[in-house]
């Protein structure tokens, strides 16, 4: 097999970087400077993982990534139980421990993306529409993010820390509404419902399971999605007609998978 030179893709790339964090992470708890090593086992991840391009889909189609959500759950336990005093856990260790976690998250959101790019790719295309998410959805789900990383870092790192980050999480949230970018592109496949932020890039999946109902209004149609983030996609067409004829193809794609 003739060797392939790694692309910028952030699956991978979110890989090594893991890989090179772990590393370090253990060699700061060891006491040495593994910095030359990290970046060479993380380079090693990224490439090797490049000459498989189609094992690696068949990966992130199976939700293997998902094993780094899992990591990142395991990594922010041990981390609370070890201020409690239920785990042994060195106090200099919680924030290589957190690190490592945000480091799973983004391998855990990248292989999410890339699920998207393979069954957009290898489905059948039943609906492209233009459609507008919904600020209130999602500022609301902003805030209640807000709060939970709050809950987390509070007994973390103690109640002076707390105020800074609600600083900055009400900045995020104000920058967001002079900022937002309603516009998506919903892409209805057999498999699930797809929603990318431009054509043609990744895309977020969406099981036809947690689409809660599909409706029309006029010129309308209207896609809403359930827990854990709840979303309402917007989408206006030409006629009423075609809103209905959307709508109906939409429903048999869920109606496929969810009866």
């Amino acid at each position: 097999m003739r060797p392939r030179l790694p692309s910028l893709d952030w699956f991978s790339v979110a890989c090594g970087v893991l890989v090179a964090g772990i590393v370090v992470a253990v060699g700061s708890s060891t006491g040495r400077v593994v910095i030359g090593l990290a970046a060479l086992a993380g380079l090693t991840t990224w490439t090797l993982l490049e000459q498989f391009p189609h094992r690696v889909d068949r990966l992130v189609l199976a939700r293997a990534h998902w094993l780094a959500g899992v990591l990142a759950v395991a990594l922010v336990a041990v981390a609370l139980l070890g201020r409690t005093g239920l785990v042994a856990v060195p106090g200099s260790a919680t924030i290589p421990v957190l690190g490592l976690s945000l480091l799973a998250v983004f391998v855990l959101g990248s292989g999410g993306t890339r699920r998207g790019t393979v069954i957009r790719r290898e489905s059948t295309v039943r609906v492209v529409l233009q459609a507008e998410k919904s600020r209130r959805y999602a500022l609301a789900t902003m805030a209640v993010g807000l709060l939970g990383t709050t809950g987390l870092v509070s007994p973390l790192f103690g109640d002076p820390v707390v105020p800074s980050l609600l600083g900055a999480g009400l900045g995020a949230l104000i920058a967001s509404v002079f900022t937002w970018t309603p516009s998506v592109e919903l892409t209805a496949t057999d498999r699930a419902l797809l929603v990318a932020d431009r054509p043609r890039g990744g895309a977020e999946v969406i099981s036809w399971r947690r689409v809660r109902a599909i409706s029309t209004e006029g010129s309308t149609v209207r896609v809403r999605r359930s827990l854990p983030t709840p979303m309402v996609y917007t989408a206006t067409v030409e006629s009423p007609a075609e809103a209905d004829a959307q709508a109906d193809a939409l429903r048999r794609c869920r109606r496929a998978v969810v009866e």
